[in-house]
């Protein structure tokens, strides 16, 4: 009780955040706690045979690496792999980081090697002709490369069978035969909902391996798997918090946006833009949230790390406002040492005026998120609590998975048409964004939750 008071008078009422905690997180409890005790089904005999199948193709990788080497050694072992990356394939450890034990293996460090020794590659097939090309050091740096590119496949298949497919099974409840994750709405700093025993928000997203993962998740007989997800809505909140008129009048009149900004860029009409175009279009439209720089857009598209340089300049200067924005969320935050968002929802960067500079980027990158990520999960949370308040009595419908921009359900199936409109509309109307730009929700329908 001592806590409740200082809480309440000294942070809720003096921060203005009574609003937020009484009126969405509090109001969301019972929504989880059902969602809780709903659980989800899971197909046992699938899980079984795609075990077998990451089996086989974590072997494949592991004799694919041994053969290159011509040296078998413990994958999983951070020692062993230094010695073979860095002193027997001999690669370049500058700009790597540096621990207790040497020379980092972790997953965001192999992918940095990889970017580097790409980088390297590049600049090799620009200086030698072609018979050059073909000599021995560029040989063994394709080895390299495509060395990496397994380790980072492994560790990738690895994960997803240690932490899904062999331990799904083992969390089923043997009285209800499904699986009663926990959610956490203390955890993620941005506001985000998180889930344990399994954490659901980690499964890849626009993976096959994601999809393989998902379709274990399936619906009762008689029913479906429902899913229901905020179009774009990252895109939607940087469009109307910042102001910019292009994307707004994309939004409002339903332009697809990843051709519309290809076409800007490209100064070409909407219907003469490529798939290409609009991919790299996508990828920076998307990546400008997270601080993407030129050398991940290149590498995610395709294109010379030049012209990705030359494709965020453009992308500034036809979205000018966004630029802005995000320039001034940098400068508040440096100010105050902490950003909000349109809630009032609260992150504070007490690293972000560090002398070290890859602090600060870092710091910088997450105050921008937060205003954009942080509005996207409370808008979820409204949604959430305003449709729980249609169905909590009903027994056709259950409210299962929320992961992100998404909820799923499992509803019986001659009542899917009766509560299309209503889960639409309550996704839809949760929230009214700034400039009037609006919310879409799509709709998939499915026997499993990887096949919608």
């Amino acid at each position: 009780f001592k806590l409740y008071k200082k809480y309440n008078s000294e942070i809720l009422k003096n921060e203005n955040l009574s609003n937020l905690f009484f009126n969405i997180d509090m109001k969301l409890v019972p929504v989880l706690k059902n969602m809780e005790e709903n659980g989800v089904l899971i197909d046992i005999k699938y899980l079984k045979e795609l075990s077998e199948e990451y089996d086989k193709k974590i072997k494949d990788i592991k004799n694919f690496i041994f053969e290159k080497i011509k040296l078998e050694f413990n994958l999983n072992s951070p020692k062993q792999l230094q010695d073979i990356l860095f002193d027997k394939l001999k690669i370049k450890t500058k700009g790597i980081k540096k621990i207790k034990t040497g020379i980092s293996t972790a997953s965001d460090q192999l992918e940095k090697i990889k970017d580097l020794l790409e980088e390297e590659l590049e600049k090799k097939s620009n200086t030698f002709n072609f018979i050059d090309s073909l000599n021995i050091d560029e040989v063994s740096l394709k080895d390299q490369i495509e060395i990496i590119n397994k380790l980072i496949e492994y560790r990738e298949y690895e994960k997803l069978k240690t932490t899904y497919i062999d331990v799904l099974p083992e969390l089923i409840n043997k009285n209800t035969n499904r699986i009663h994750r926990s959610f956490n709405q203390t955890i993620a700093v941005t506001g985000r909902l998180s889930s344990t025993e399994p954490n659901l928000q980690n499964i890849p997203v626009r993976t096959e391996d994601g999809k393989k993962i998902r379709k274990a998740f399936i619906a009762n007989e008689g029913y479906k798997i429902f899913s229901i997800d905020y179009s774009q809505v990252e895109l939607r909140i940087i469009a109307s918090l910042s102001g910019q008129e292009s994307m707004i009048d994309a939004f409002i009149k339903n332009i697809d946006i990843h051709t519309q900004t290809a076409s800007l860029i490209n100064n070409i009409k909407i219907e003469e833009v490529t798939k290409p175009q609009r991919y790299a279009a996508k990828a920076i439209n998307f990546g400008i949230l997270y601080g993407m720089g030129a050398r991940k857009l290149s590498r995610e598209t395709g294109i010379t790390f030049n012209e990705a340089k030359e494709y965020i300049e453009k992308y500034f200067k036809i979205n000018d406002k966004i630029e802005k924005y995000i320039s001034e969320i940098i400068k508040i935050s440096h100010r105050d040492e902490f950003i909000e968002n349109l809630f009032g929802r609260k992150r504070y960067f007490k690293e972000i005026n560090s002398s070290q500079k890859f602090i600060v980027s870092a710091a910088e990158r997450m105050a921008v998120n937060m205003t954009i990520q942080g509005l996207a999960a409370d808008i979820m949370k409204l949604a959430m609590i305003n449709i729980y308040e249609k169905i909590k009595n009903r027994d056709d419908i259950k409210m299962l998975i929320q992961v992100h921009d998404e909820l799923v359900f499992e509803i019986k199936e001659d009542k899917i048409d009766f509560y299309i409109p209503i889960l639409k509309e309550e996704m839809e109307k949760s929230y009214l964004l700034p400039n009037n730009v609006p919310l879409i929700a799509d709709i998939e329908i499915g026997n499993n939750w990887g096949e919608l």
